[in-house]
């Protein structure tokens, strides 16, 4: 009920119902704090300011009924960070996109989790332990599409930091003019120093799988001709298609794609996996052995 003395009526704000409460805020009337011997004017639930704060320091504390959240509900049983949640996605959410990226190291190799915004794990990303403290200092996602994702971070400015570029410059090295860095397994996960090359633009682009867009077939370099009802083999090199030939099956023509690529790319060759030929096999050992 109403604090003054006699009103029945139900309260409305800061213990007073309508009526007193509006007359309380043209100044007809003052009333004291509720605290024996103070003679403060109450201004909240019927206390001063002072012994206010004081009952409200002095009342239980609640916590967070989200698991493993310490911080003091303030609303419905939640912290302001988990209410916040429910209210716009509908459901407390076990990361938020400020967490930072979980590791964890095994012979010298860190495994770092990579979240999606709704904070789900959608990929591991790797490295050589030895540049874990540096790299845990930022927040990494994932951004690109298909054939072209990277591990990213910003720094301060909004600038983008790639986790290969972070690596190579830990690592003391600087990338030469006229060179970017490259995935030797063409995996972007894979941010092992002994991953890591220098490459020309045109080195890289040789170092690339066939993308996912539907083709006739599923091999670089490979496509079925129509009219002659067989597979073509051809390649590009220096922006120029050498005609390797047509075969009466695509895996032939794949392993001619595959001959060609290692003798015009060397070690920057991406060959379509098929059930390799010895030649083959051996020289793919060289590369990835390096």
């Amino acid at each position: 009920m109403c604090l003054i003395q006699g009103c029945l009526n139900k309260v409305l704000s800061k213990g007073f119902c309508s009526t007193h409460y509006n007359q309380l805020r043209r100044s007809s009337i003052t009333t004291k704090c509720s605290i024996l011997n103070c003679s403060s004017p109450a201004i909240i639930k019927g206390l001063c300011n002072n012994h206010y704060h004081e009952q409200r320091k002095n009342s239980i504390t609640v916590l967070c009924s989200a698991v493993g959240c310490k911080n003091m509900a303030i609303s419905k049983g939640l912290c302001a960070k988990h209410r916040q949640q429910m209210k716009i996605f509908g459901k407390i959410r076990e990361r938020t996109n400020r967490d930072k990226n979980e590791t964890k190291t095994d012979n010298n190799i860190t495994t770092m989790l990579i979240y999606n915004k709704e904070g789900e794990t959608i990929a591991e990303a790797f490295f050589d332990s030895e540049f874990e403290k540096q790299i845990i200092l930022h927040k990494w996602c994932m951004s690109g599409k298909e054939n072209n994702k990277y591990i990213v971070t910003f720094d301060s400015n909004h600038h983008i930091i790639y986790l290969h570029h972070l690596i190579i410059k830990l690592s003391g090295q600087e990338v030469p003019i006229g060179k970017i860095i490259d995935h030797k397994d063409r995996n972007f996960l894979n941010n092992l120093l002994s991953n890591l090359r220098f490459s020309t633009q045109y080195q890289n682009a040789q170092n690339q799988s066939k993308s996912s867009k539907e083709c006739s077939s599923k091999s670089k370099g490979v496509s079925w001709v129509k009219n002659v009802e067989k597979w073509k083999a051809q390649i590009n090199v220096n922006g120029d298609y050498i005609y390797l030939g047509l075969f009466d099956t695509e895996e032939e023509a794949t392993k001619a794609y595959n001959d060609a690529a290692l003798y015009y790319f060397g070690e920057f060759a991406a060959p379509n996996i098929v059930k390799p030929s010895p030649i083959i096999d051996e020289i793919l050992q060289k590369i990835f052995s390096v």
